[in-house]
């Protein structure tokens, strides 16, 4: 990466060169139109007709690459009514300065006035030079960019920064890899609001900032953004969509169904409507609902083991337990490793009591991950269920050393020791569990019920 930038910097000095060449040389060639004045050899103006010559097969190379590399056809056009005005201010240099030899003060004058157009065609040159570099190195960053290598464009990028670089594509790239490989929301946040702030209506990033504030659960902000969407475009089903998962996100579950229908209406098929629609009603804990939008889905795409997770999930809150199977084993046919999977898949034999089976379940997930601790405290609570109380409290310690704080393994330890007598220890375990997760009604409950156990041991 370090070598592109250098080269950059001679490619800078090359144009700069180039500027001054281009002076002496269209001097030069502008000289066969006076020569009568100074009465020079014939073979001298051959040699000024020829220089004059590679000076405009130059200018048109010049032109032509800036043509390609920047397509920007009205910027081109006005640069190269610039360069031919200053052009023909450099044939009239040569006039002015003979008018000079014959003491005529208007020429002079002339030549005062066409010196400063020349001292502005450099300065012209100069700046041009810099901003066609400053997009050479642009273009190298997001070739890097479109190949992956975040890194290496970063670093032009950063220094495009540095150098106040304006450019929306650049603004947006830049916030792409703050958003995506640096994980800097605010920073992502502060550059798609540059691009917004030259040109309001760029939907795409519009969706960035949306992606941004949503992932940070800025719901109410989030909100305000969909609704730029959706002026700019009102009938886009995916925005409808976003929005109802914004709303649904703030717990505003009725218009959150109102768009969700809204979008299905333009597209039957709006894939984020769907899976939406069928989150949302399995928060409301509306299962026959949840289960026809998630069927839907599946129609679509059938190749997301997410999505067959999720069914088998509703169907276990149904109590269809077959059926949950039929869906947990398709997730694992497309994810055979996924521990989630294999988890809620023995929850299910645990519920037709074929706990052999759970076990197998959970001694492959910890085949998979044996440091996993959602495992280890699914089969420690298990087995103290089973009575099986030194074992399940081997895997709850187990499991409470990775994740000291898990709301959950601190209950399963306190149920496992209330099952073992020990009620003082279990009621601190009680204690701390409902201290991370005080609304729990099964911790709640459950510590209810060992303070009348204690009462009644009294």
């Amino acid at each position: 990466m370090k070598n592109n930038v250098d080269y950059s910097l001679y490619l800078k000095n090359l144009f700069i060169i180039y500027s001054v060449i281009i002076l002496i040389i269209s001097l030069i060639g502008n000289l066969n139109y006076y020569m009568h004045f100074f009465h020079i050899p014939d073979f001298i103006i051959l040699i000024s007709n020829i220089t004059y010559g590679i000076w405009l097969i130059i200018s048109l190379i010049y032109l032509f690459l800036f043509c390609i590399l920047m397509k920007n056809l009205p910027i081109l056009l006005l640069k190269i009514g610039i360069i031919s005005l200053f052009s023909s201010a450099l044939s009239l240099i040569i006039y002015a300065l003979t008018g000079i030899f014959f003491n005529d003060i208007d020429y002079f004058l002339l030549f005062l006035v066409i010196l400063m157009s020349c001292c502005l065609y450099v300065m012209f040159l100069s700046n041009f030079n810099n901003n066609f570099l400053d997009y050479m190195n642009y273009k190298i960053a997001y070739k890097y960019h479109e190949n992956e290598e975040y890194d290496k464009a970063f670093e032009i990028y950063k220094k495009l920064e540095n150098k106040n670089y304006k450019s929306i594509y650049f603004y947006y790239n830049l916030g792409i890899i703050y958003h995506y490989q640096k994980k800097d929301f605010e920073k992502a946040i502060e550059l798609y609001d540059k691009v917004l702030s030259i040109s309001s209506d760029d939907v795409k990033s519009l969706i960035q900032k949306y992606d941004v504030l949503s992932s940070l659960d800025r719901d109410e902000e989030s909100l305000e953004v969909i609704d730029e969407m959706l002026k700019l475009e009102p009938d886009n089903s995916e925005f409808l969509a976003r929005k109802a998962n914004t709303l649904s996100y703030l717990e505003k579950y009725e218009k959150a169904m109102e768009y969700y229908d809204k979008s299905l209406i333009i597209n039957s098929e709006e894939i984020i409507a769907l899976i939406g629609k069928y989150g949302a009603l399995f928060r409301l804990k509306k299962y026959g609902g949840a289960l026809k939008y998630c069927n839907k889905v599946l129609e679509i795409d059938n190749t997301n083991y997410g999505h067959w997770l999720n069914k088998g999930f509703i169907l276990f809150k149904i109590k269809k337990y077959e059926d949950a199977l039929i869906a947990y084993d398709k997730a694992l046919n497309l994810e055979p490793n996924d521990i989630e999977t294999l988890i809620y898949k023995a929850l299910v034999f645990e519920e037709l009591k074929e706990y052999d089976k759970a076990f197998e379940l959970y001694d492959e997930a910890l085949r998979i991950d044996s440091n996993n601790s959602e495992v280890l405290n699914s089969k420690g609570f298990l087995l103290s269920e089973l009575d099986r109380l030194d074992e399940g409290l081997e895997c709850i310690n187990k499991s409470l050393e990775i994740t000291p704080n898990d709301p959950d393994t601190l209950h399963s330890k306190a149920y496992t020791l209330e099952k073992l007598g020990k009620f003082d220890e279990a009621l601190e375990y009680y204690d701390k569990a409902l201290k991370i997760n005080p609304e729990d009604k099964d911790f709640i409950e459950d510590r209810e019920n060992l303070l009348k156990k204690m009462n009644k041991n009294q």
